[in-house]
C-alpha cells in the first residue's frame, strides 16, 4: 500500500446479495465508492499505485459480477445498464492484468 494512503475497508465482504442483479449492482457500487474515495482522499502522487491496489482488491467482485451477468444472459437479454457494466468490468480486469 502506498505510504500516505490508507485503503478504506469498505463493505466488500459484508453484503451477500441473493438476487443475481444485486450481485452485479453491489460490484458496481463498490467500484463507484472506490473511485469517489480515491478521488477525494488519495494524494495525487500516490494515485496510480492506489488505483492498482484497489483494482486488485476488487478483482474477485468483478469476476463474480461477470459470471452472474453470464448466468442472467442465459435466462434473458441483458439490459443496457447490464451490458455497460459488463464492458466496464471486463476493461477493469484487463487493466488489472497489466499491473
Amino acid at each position: 500500500m502506498p505510504s500516505g494512503y490508507v485503503s478504506q475497508s469498505r463493505s466488500s465482504t459484508a453484503v451477500c446479495p441473493s438476487e443475481p442483479e444485486s450481485i452485479v449492482k453491489h460490484a458496481d457500487g463498490l467500484l463507484q465508492e472506490t473511485v469517489v474515495h480515491l478521488a477525494r482522499r488519495c494524494p495525487e502522487h500516490l494515485l496510480r499505485m492506489a488505483v492498482g491496489e484497489e483494482l486488485v482488491r476488487l478483482e474477485p467482485r468483478f469476476h463474480e459480477a461477470l459470471a452472474t451477468l453470464e448466468d442472467i444472459e442465459g435466462h434473458r437479454n441483458l439490459t443496457a445498464d447490464e451490458l455497460a457494466r459488463r464492458r466496464a468490468f471486463k476493461m477493469l480486469l484487463a487493466a488489472t492484468i497489466l499491473l
